[in-house]
């Protein structure tokens, strides 16, 4: 048999690949993974999104780091979806039912999560601008929120093929 499920981990990633890479091993260490994939690719595996609310796939790369935006404008457009993922999750159902959230591709995505308070765990497969690109000041502000996960005892920033 497997695992007493000891933890329950939410996923949602424009990529099916990060996930799978650490989903066996989270699994045999009693991490139940719930996967709303908004990769093209996801029926592959059958982890497309079918519950999740706000995030898609036109939303979930940049989270308002559009090029066509101002930083101030960029900026907004990421706090209002944080609002609205808080506003969609607060009464329970995805997210809110996971001890954990973990985002890969991008990385970035963990930010639209962190107004539910739950345990985040970034996990850095490529690239850490991936989602950022676009302006320095939103860059900026999201390795300050690296900073600030990874200082949280219930945050984690995993790397993958970085050098030390």
């Amino acid at each position: 048999g497997g695992a007493r499920v000891r933890y329950r981990m939410f996923n949602t990633d424009m990529h099916t690949g990060p996930i799978a890479d650490v989903g066996e091993v989270l699994r045999a260490l009693g991490v139940e993974v719930h996967e709303e994939s908004l990769s093209a690719h996801c029926h592959r595996k059958g982890t497309c999104a079918t519950s999740l609310k706000v995030l898609t796939r036109d939303n979930a790369m940049m989270l308002g780091d559009h090029p066509e935006l101002d930083d101030a404008a960029g900026l907004a457009v990421t706090r209002r979806l944080q609002a609205a993922v808080f506003d969609a999750y607060k009464s329970g159902g995805g997210p809110a039912d996971a001890d954990m959230v973990m985002c890969a591709h991008p990385a970035s995505l963990c930010e639209a999560f962190l107004p539910l308070g739950r345990a985040i765990v970034v996990y850095l497969s490529t690239r850490l601008d991936l989602g950022r690109l676009h302006r320095k000041a939103a860059l900026q502000r999201w390795v300050s929120t690296l900073q600030k996960i990874s200082s949280r005892p219930d945050g984690a920033v995993l790397r993958c093929n970085l050098p030390r």
